[in-house]
């Protein structure tokens, strides 16, 4: 369905489009050069055609962003699982810096901002505390 998202999302199919409509309302138009109308105006059969290829390709467009919102929400996902573990990884590091300082009696290892810091990060509620500011709470 990207593929066909992509090819009719171009300025050639555009081009084609005006060039086939274009030379279908000369045909059938006025005198169309001569030539037997087949559609003769109000147009019924041009009319049916736009319309049927405007719902083919409105499926066409919103098929193509699902999948990338599918694809987005994917990439958030494994975005969110690697800032967890960064996290992790940075209050582990935090940890054993003031296990340091402890060790050597330096004074930056009473640092209560520190302490605070070293609490594990609760996901769950991290996702509350945004929806409901998202949301207007608080």
């Amino acid at each position: 369905m990207d593929g066909i998202a992509s090819l009719l999302g171009n300025p050639v199919t555009l081009a084609v489009h005006i060039g086939f409509y274009g030379a279908w309302l000369i045909w059938n138009g006025a005198d169309g050069f001569g030539l037997p109308s087949f559609d003769p105006p109000p147009f019924s059969l041009l009319t049916l055609t736009v319309s049927l290829e405007a719902i083919l390709l409105t499926l066409f467009v919103l098929i193509s962003q699902n999948r990338i919102r599918e694809q987005a929400d994917h990439h958030a996902h494994v975005d969110l699982q690697v800032n967890l573990m960064a996290e992790q990884e940075a209050t582990k590091m935090l940890g054993m810096l003031q296990s340091l300082c402890a060790h050597f009696r330096l004074k930056e290892a009473d640092d209560a901002e520190i302490d605070e810091m070293l609490q594990s990060t609760d996901p769950e509620s991290l996702f509350d505390h945004v929806r409901n500011k998202m949301a207007g709470g608080e």
